[in-house]
């Protein structure tokens, strides 16, 4: 029985790396050998690493442009230590509303190019939270994913009635200091590729054990929010 190998290298084995390099160069400086300071500096290039790799092993294209954005911080942090650029660290903290925003617009936009006017907005779930809070079941023999949204408020999604019959179906999810919760069939394999920053996605389904089961994607962002799935 053949074994499956996995990537001798990882996130974790590059941040180990940088944490022994800079280990090295603090015990150096204390035996005089070299002068740490001056290598120190690169330390912003962990980030490049980090960004690269995050770029390379995507398999979407927010979670690209998140490594990408990661990479271009640690280069910006590069040059501000060798004053080749002079700016505030903080003043790059737009650049995240920025990601989001973005990533928001294209996961939008992708769902609505991925579904035709002809088909029954059951199919379709879209719901918006604001200040408040809303309870939705679900039925549909051909659910093809949707939008939930919720601000400052909580949502509950019922799609155990529900049946995916394409193979796959896409959710996206925002929620910004709120809170989501959903329900799917035991017959459905959940995969959560979502990004949460300050809050969280929390997966509690039990896998299928049938081969080729129905498969619900869920992406997005929880921000100082989260999101709950249960059978």
């Amino acid at each position: 029985m053949e074994t499956k190998r996995h990537p001798a290298w990882g996130a974790q084995a590059i941040i180990g790396v940088f944490i022994v390099a800079i280990g090295l160069l603090i015990t150096l400086d204390n035996i005089e050998v070299m002068n740490a300071a001056a290598w120190l500096r690169f330390w912003p290039l962990v980030f490049v690493a980090l960004g690269g790799f995050m770029t390379l092993r995507a398999d979407t294209a927010g979670a690209r442009v998140w490594g990408a954005a990661v990479a271009l911080i640690g280069v910006l942090l590069v040059a501000r230590n060798f004053d080749w650029l002079s700016f505030s660290i903080m003043g790059l903290w737009p650049l995240v509303l920025i990601l989001i925003g973005g990533g928001i617009v294209m996961r939008s936009m992708r769902s609505a190019r991925g579904i035709s006017s002809a088909q029954e907005a059951s199919s379709v779930l879209n719901g918006l939270a604001i200040m408040s809070g809303f309870n939705r079941s679900v039925t549909t023999h051909d659910f093809q994913g949707g939008e939930i949204t919720a601000i400052m408020g909580g949502a509950e999604i019922d799609l155990r009635g529900a049946t995916i019959t394409r193979g796959e179906a896409v959710l996206n999810v925002f929620a910004f200091w709120g809170g989501v919760e959903l329900h799917v069939p035991h017959e459905w394999n959940v995969q959560v590729v979502a990004i949460p920053i300050l809050g969280g996605f929390e997966d509690k389904t039990q896998r299928p054990l049938q081969p080729g089961a129905p498969r619900l994607v869920v992406r997005g962002y929880a921000i100082m929010g989260g999101m709950e799935i249960h059978n």
